[in-house]
């Protein structure tokens, strides 16, 4: 049998790589659709009938931070780990100390701070959605973002594009995003629970190493007598 503990965080780092590509995948098409400029927190400038508006993107960095953030922390990197976990977890089968020798506080830091960097990108995503849907619902054409998909926009420079399900995909990327923090947080947990098995572990060979030192140092006093 595997390191069951070491097995599990191994399926979140990959579970994490599946969930953090289905968040630029979605996100980024629907980033296309607007040609590359950025929609979250965007603004709209309606006419005073309300049937027209001019698109005030947002900054590209807006849509740039939760791109990088899953590629290089959430793709790149927990594949990686993940990876490496899988080696190790199959070596567990013919050792199993091998958990108790690999380094965990160095991953349980950066694991921490990925996690906090997910949230922050989760709450951007929440929030800049629910803010340019609420620039939609101002006019009288559209009752809010699920209206104006699959319509016909103009953009800046007079050029007319469809928006397609740009909603729907950034609905998408939004739970996603959740749906990978909590995995996160699951791993979290479980890098708590590593440490204080590792303590533990060293705790028990500590005494162990006493009690063998114990012993022969009685032996040695029997043998002098």
């Amino acid at each position: 049998m595997v390191d069951l503990h070491l097995l599990l965080q191994t399926i979140l780092y990959f579970a994490s790589c599946l969930i953090a590509l289905v968040v630029c995948v979605s996100f980024g098409v629907s980033r296309s659709i607007f040609s590359g400029n950025c929609l979250i927190y965007a603004s709209l400038d309606w006419n005073l009938k309300g049937d027209q508006f001019t698109t005030k993107y947002s900054p590209a960095s807006n849509c740039d931070f939760p791109i990088y953030l899953f590629v290089f922390g959430c793709i790149l990197y927990a594949l990686g780990i993940g990876l490496y976990n899988a080696y190790a977890t199959y070596k567990t089968r013919q050792d199993k100390s091998i958990p108790f020798q690999m380094w965990v506080w160095p991953f349980f830091l950066i694991n921490t701070i990925v996690t906090f960097l997910v949230l922050v990108c989760a709450c951007m995503l929440s929030v800049g959605i629910s803010a340019v849907c609420s620039e939609l619902s101002k006019g009288k054409i559209y009752k809010g973002c699920s209206d104006a998909q699959d319509q016909d926009w103009t953009d800046a420079n007079g050029d007319n594009f469809n928006t397609g399900y740009f909603y729907n995909l950034l609905e998408v990327s939004e739970v996603a995003c959740w749906c990978c923090l909590c995995v996160w947080l699951v791993q979290i947990g479980l890098g708590v629970i590593r440490i204080l098995r590792n303590r533990r572990m060293r705790s028990n060979l500590y005494k162990d190493e006493h009690h063998d030192k114990a012993a022969i140092t009685e032996s040695a006093k029997q043998a002098k007598f």
